[in-house]
């Protein structure tokens, strides 16, 4: 009795609907989602202004570039040593036009003294390249 050709039409069966939803997810990303990611990383978990800021256009950048220049001219550098870990996830997403897109982040720390906060981001796309337009933050 052949066991190897069994195991590994069980693991074709388990393995393909993952497979074909993580290509599904990644072929429907104009970009946006991509742009949208970076910039959260770089500002929440990374803790690094500035390449947050290079995500940004209009009012995020009106909002994020004065905070950006402040802390490049106190010369901070370095993001604090001892920053919680954050988390974040994406649980709304929705498509205005081809060249806009809105996106509702939750982000948690690992202190249970900061409270999560929602981050709301619009995403806008000017020629091939998308940008944070807008950045609201709430606490919840």
């Amino acid at each position: 009795m052949c066991v190897y050709p069994f195991r590994f039409l069980l693991a074709t069966i388990f393995t393909l609907p993952i497979l074909l939803t993580a290509c599904n997810q990644a072929g429907t990303d104009d970009g946006s989602a991509t742009v949208a990611d970076q910039f959260m990383r770089a500002y929440y978990i990374a803790d690094d202004m500035a390449a947050a800021v290079q995500f940004t256009s209009g009012s995020a950048q009106e909002k994020l570039g004065p905070e950006a220049q402040q802390i490049e001219s106190e010369g901070i550098t370095e993001p604090v040593q001892d920053k919680p870990i954050v988390q974040i996830t994406r649980p709304e997403t929705k498509k205005i036009s081809p060249t806009e897109t809105h996106y509702v982040y939750q982000v948690t720390s690992e202190v249970a003294q900061i409270a999560p906060i929602t981050a709301n981001l619009s995403l806008t796309k000017d020629g091939n390249n998308w940008t944070v337009s807008k950045f609201v933050e709430e606490q919840q």
